[in-house]
């Protein structure tokens, strides 16, 4: 992988022009029940009348016609790139307009549920909507591939976010079969599912499935593969010949993360919302991410420290 800057899991709205990958809400909200009710939108702009045009133009009004679901998206890509109450407004109008549209149950799950199980029926609405927009078709004939069409990335993120709040719930095996199912539907990892289950499955400790996931991507050499690899050769093997190759390769990936997981510096509590591969805000996501998983694996963290008695020690020259 080449030296730049790169964004990964970070919370950031897209513009229209940049289709967005699933981002991860952090719902803190107060925990109530109730239902969030729609508004309806403002009357849409009324079609031409057929008995206006000649033959034609009814043929050609037809075929480029947006859809209402088409207009729906429309209104959401509006709302990413507007504010406040706006956002919220948009999305609830684009429902009105399709209730097929997945996105707008994901803009109002993250940013009008007042509750975390009000997000989580949201996401699942969102969820539903995908499905019914894709049809059955599309998940068979799109597996391996799923994300290079346009339409199937709502689903996707609907299912992310709904993933993501199962596990902020606790549902963590409901959480981690999803995404999961996400990497088989998209190998090729668009949204970069497999850091988000990897911390997963260390934090509930399934090592198996974790060696699993970190073969299947083991070509992967950014720095959050290269540090949860040798963690968990660590966890399995202790501190063996390899798990110390394999330390020493994620040092000279970023040299950075032990400064922040070994609380030499404290995390900044925001985090940096853009990443530059081996320097320093890449290794602050991580050590926020990682974390837990390496504080609850045993003596790694000591581990660590006896490698890294300098923070200066490992810049890979």
């Amino acid at each position: 992988m080449t030296e730049g800057r790169v964004v990964k899991n970070i919370k950031r709205r897209p513009s229209r022009k940049q289709k967005p990958v699933a981002e991860q809400p952090t719902l803190q909200v107060e925990d109530t029940h109730s239902e969030p009710v729609l508004i309806q939108p403002d009357t849409p702009p009324t079609p031409p009348s057929p008995s206006s045009l000649s033959p034609w133009e009814v043929d050609l009004y037809r075929e480029h016609a947006p859809t209402p679901l088409q207009q729906a998206q429309e209104l959401v890509y509006d709302a990413w790139e507007s504010t406040g109450r706006t956002r919220i407004k948009l999305a609830r109008k684009a429902l009105a307009l399709s209730r097929d549209c997945a996105d707008a149950y994901v803009l109002l799950g993250d940013e009008a549920a007042r509750s975390l199980e009000e997000a989580k029926t949201l996401y699942e609405q969102g969820v539903k909507a995908g499905e019914r927009a894709l049809g059955v078709e599309a998940f068979q004939s799109l597996v391996g591939a799923f994300w290079n069409e346009l339409e199937t990335r709502p689903y996707m993120r609907a299912r992310y976010a709904l993933a993501d709040c199962l596990w902020s719930l606790g549902h963590s095996r409901e959480a981690i079969t999803h995404f999961g199912d996400m990497l088989r539907l998209n190998p090729g990892d668009n949204q970069g599912i497999r850091f988000v289950l990897a911390r997963c499955l260390l934090e509930i400790e399934d090592d198996k499935a974790l060696g699993e996931l970190l073969d299947r991507y083991k070509e992967d050499r950014t720095t959050y593969w290269a540090y949860t690899r040798a963690l968990h050769v660590y966890r399995v093997e202790a501190s063996s010949f390899r798990a110390e190759v394999l330390l020493k390769a994620a040092l000279c990936a970023n040299y950075h993360v032990p400064t922040y997981l070994l609380g030499r510096k404290p995390i900044p509590s925001v985090l940096p919302t853009t990443l530059t591969l081996g320097q320093e805000d890449e290794a602050i996501n991580y050590a926020a991410e990682f974390m837990a998983g390496w504080a609850q694996s045993g003596d790694a963290l000591d581990w660590l420290a006896e490698h890294t008695i300098s923070p200066h020690q490992h810049r890979g020259h």
